[in-house]
């Protein structure tokens, strides 16, 4: 599965109240992809919209300090 689909299906999830299973397909893609900016940021969101500031703010970092010139 794509990353696209994959935070699609996440998001969806969550809409649904199946945050366990959301966190599930962010896992599997953070494991498939350890260094992509693109998956933090999208983690980040993620966290904002389970409102978790906290892991939200550690996702933004990481995904900074992982493409610092974008």
């Amino acid at each position: 599965m794509e990353i696209s689909s994959s935070i699609r299906l996440a998001i969806c999830l969550l809409a649904q109240g199946k945050s366990g299973q959301a966190d599930e397909v962010y896992e599997t893609l953070a494991a498939k992809e350890p260094d992509s900016p693109e998956i933090f940021l999208e983690m980040a969101n993620y966290w904002k919209l389970r409102e978790a500031p906290e892991k939200a703010e550690t996702y933004f970092l990481r995904a900074v300090r992982s493409a610092p010139g974008n």
